[in-house]
């Protein structure tokens, strides 16, 4: 073996000791050794030294069972089975799992998987993984002797064994044992096991001759009704609701029959099961049978609609009596209610009066309010009910309820009125407007906004008003234009706005007056709110002019995207008024008028009015006198009240002379006459303030004369 043969050997078996060597192992010191290593010694140490892969863990289960229903028929000597099974497949490749220990198998299914027998019992090969769903058919020998019966049988167990089951006659009281039952009755069961077994009960009965046992007997079915009738009565017809509550006992029934009073036509019956019902005529009597589509025991509801007709002339009107035939006990309730007119229930024998709250719900919903109500044990007597029916009262169909109205007069008599209106409205299609004058002129109309035009009556003019049901609020906008006689300057002016034959719930009505006068406004209609009064003097009656309003701040620029948006909301606006007046029959439609800017520096007068129905005067009452006149009375009074507290101070300071005192009073009398002039609080506060001052000036100066007096007499004696 050569030098370099040798050195390999080494190197490879240093290497191997370092792979198999403990970790506390320390490699020899070979500092400054080289090795050298082939490509198949090197590739066989690294996979010497390379750790194997564990493989993955299997399954705990290699199949399992997930669930199992069943819905099978018992009838004697068989039982029957329709079982859909889930079995899931948990490991890779073919697996076998148990199934139908017991029955015999009658049909089978399992797409993708097979049936093999091993000993007495059934399993299932299937590759997986996966899911297979079995469907298979059972049957099960069962005892068909008379009396008591019992039946185990053993299924695969499952995380859900559910079964149903149904027994055929003569088969009864059908029975669970070992399961949870979960619903029963005689002759079915729905039950569940944990382990997959059943043990069921059931009986069948005796069987015997005539000569041995002698005639069988039929068990009789016994039935017991609650019934539930309302009736709701108005304008000559009876329609109603019947609810019968039956139930059914000892053996099933197929049909109900209930007898129908003469005058009544029954509309349509419901129950659960019900196949049809038809009218039958048996011994001159209406009969209305109900079928159901298989004999039924327990409970079931039924509801019958029907209708009938009274006399609306007659006062006392026989409740209709809907008998049930061929049933054991009866009771019920009888409700009723009406529509305007007043109700009157009269009771027979074994019916009592009752609380109209024991009606059931679902009744009490059919419709109307009830009035009064009855009970019933037993075939209840005859009732009836006294009806009472009135005439419908008119109601009020369309209301106004904010009319503001500003009227302008002018010195040339021209009077410009501008209305406002708010108005509900049901059915109304017109708003009737009736004026005193035949020259009124309409100058515009506005309906939620937009332009309309009015119709003209005999003496009247028509305001189209727009639909709704008394919840939608509508405004109309109107200007009136009439040409009267010049406004004297002393006289008595009526202005009146026009008379509606829509009721007002509340009016606020602003005149406007010419200059140069003083008016008095009469409150016998209106109340007078504010009326003009004289800056000067602060009198009332004195017209004045108000403070020109102060105009509006101008509105900050809009930005160019809102003014943008509005153009097109102009445009839009534009195109549609261009197609209203197209599609306009005659004329054009009016535009919008608002109140010119100086009419807000004349004379005011403000009125309001609660509740102005057609036919009330509309009219306001107002006395006109020139302002000069006004001045020159109310100057008068002053002097006059003035001279009659200095005549009262003298009169107060011992001139009590009889032409005197006619004189004061004469004087005080003109300066209390309700003329313009100082109000009664300023005159009063004039006679406290001035007569005292007078009385105690005459006081004064008598003392400075007796004064003076005593100073004169008492120089002489002195000398």
């Amino acid at each position: 073996m050569t030098h370099g043969a040798r050195v390999v050997w080494i190197g490879c078996l240093l290497l191997l000791s370092a792979l198999t060597a403990s970790a506390s192992s320390a490699l020899p010191d070979l500092d400054g050794t080289e090795i050298t290593l082939g490509w198949k010694d090197f590739k066989a140490l690294v996979e010497a030294g390379r750790t194997p892969q564990s493989p993955p863990e299997p399954p705990p289960e290699a199949a399992v069972l997930r669930s199992a229903e069943y819905e099978g028929t018992l009838r004697p000597g068989l039982l029957r089975l329709e079982g859909k099974l889930v079995v899931e497949v948990l490991r890779d490749g073919w697996v076998r799992v148990p199934l139908f220990p017991d029955g015999a198998l009658v049909d089978f299914e399992a797409p993708g998987a097979t049936l093999h027998r091993k000993g007495n019992a059934l399993e299932l090969i299937s590759r997986g993984p996966g899911t297979v769903t079995v469907n298979a058919t059972l049957a099960f020998p069962a005892a068909d002797r008379p009396g008591e019966n019992s039946l185990s049988i053993q299924l695969p167990r499952a995380a859900s064994n559910l079964i149903r089951l149904t027994a055929e006659p003569p088969i009864e009281d059908l029975r669970a044992q070992e399961a949870l039952v979960v619903r029963a009755g005689r002759r079915n069961i729905f039950a569940s096991s944990k382990d997959g077994r059943f043990s069921l009960l059931y009986a069948l009965p005796f069987q015997s001759t005539a000569e041995e046992a002698g005639e069988e007997v039929v068990a009789a079915p016994r039935v017991d009704v609650s019934a539930t009738q309302f009736l709701d009565l108005g304008g000559g017809v009876i329609g109603g609701i019947l609810v019968h509550d039956y139930r059914i006992r000892v053996a099933p029934v197929d049909h109900f029959d209930v007898e129908i009073p003469g005058g009544i036509e029954i509309f349509d019956c419901s129950a659960q099961g019900l196949e049809n019902w038809k009218m039958l005529l048996q011994e001159e009597r209406r009969v209305l049978r109900m079928t159901l589509g298989a004999p039924m025991e327990g409970s079931l509801r039924v509801r019958v609609l029907f209708e009938g007709s009274y006399e609306v002339d007659g006062s006392l009107v026989p409740v209709p009596r809907f008998a049930p035939l061929h049933v054991e006990r009866e009771s019920g309730f009888l409700a009723v209610s009406a529509e305007g007119a007043e109700v009157e229930l009269s009771f027979g024998d074994g019916v009592l009066p009752a609380d109209p709250s024991e009606i059931p719900e679902e009744v009490r919903a059919y419709g109307g309010n009830l009035h009064s109500a009855l009970k019933y044990a037993g075939p209840p007597g005859k009732a009836s009910v006294r009806i009472a029916e009135h005439p419908d009262a008119a109601v009020l169909t369309a209301i106004i309820e904010r009319l503001a109205a500003t009227t302008l007069l002018l010195e040339n008599g021209i009077q410009a009125t501008w209305l406002d209106l708010s108005i509900r409205n049901n059915r109304k299609q017109f708003l009737k407007l009736s004026f005193d004058g035949e020259e009124t002129e309409v100058w515009s109309l506005l309906l939620d906004g937009e332009p309309a035009k009015p119709k003209r009556g005999e003496g009247e003019l028509l305001i189209p008003l727009p639909p709704g049901n008394g919840e939608r609020q509508a405004s109309v906008s109107l200007v009136l234009f009439e040409r009267l006689s010049e406004i004297p300057s002393l006289g008595v002016l009526e202005p009146a706005i026009p008379s509606l034959d829509i009721p007002v719930a509340e009016v606020l009505w602003t005149l406007y007056l010419p200059g140069g006068r003083s008016y008095r406004p009469s409150g016998r209609h209106f109340t007078v709110m504010r009326q003009p009064g004289n800056r000067l003097f602060r009198l009332p009656g004195l017209a004045a002019e108000p403070a020109p309003m102060q105009a509006e701040e101008a509105p900050p620029a809009a930005s160019k995207e809102l003014q943008d948006v509005q153009q097109k909301q102009e445009e839009s606006i534009r195109r549609q008024m261009a197609r209203r007046k197209g599609a306009s029959r005659k004329g054009a439609l009016p535009v919008r008028i608002a109140i010119p800017e100086g009419v807000f520096r004349m004379p005011r007068i403000s009125v309001t009015r609660m509740f102005m129905v057609g036919g009330d005067d509309a009219a306001l009452r107002i006395r006109a006198t020139p302002l000069w006149l006004v001045r020159v009375v109310s100057g008068v009074r002053w002097l006059l009240l003035l001279a009659g507290a200095v005549c009262a101070g003298l009169w107060l300071a011992g001139r009590r002379s009889m032409r005197f005192s006619g004189l004061c009073a004469c004087l005080l009398l003109l300066a209390v006459l309700p003329l313009p002039g100082p109000r009664w609080g300023a005159s009063l506060a004039i006679l406290i303030l001035a007569t005292p001052a007078v009385w105690l000036g005459c006081l004064v100066r008598s003392r400075l004369r007796r004064k003076r007096g005593d100073e004169g007499a008492a120089a002489p004696s002195a000398r």
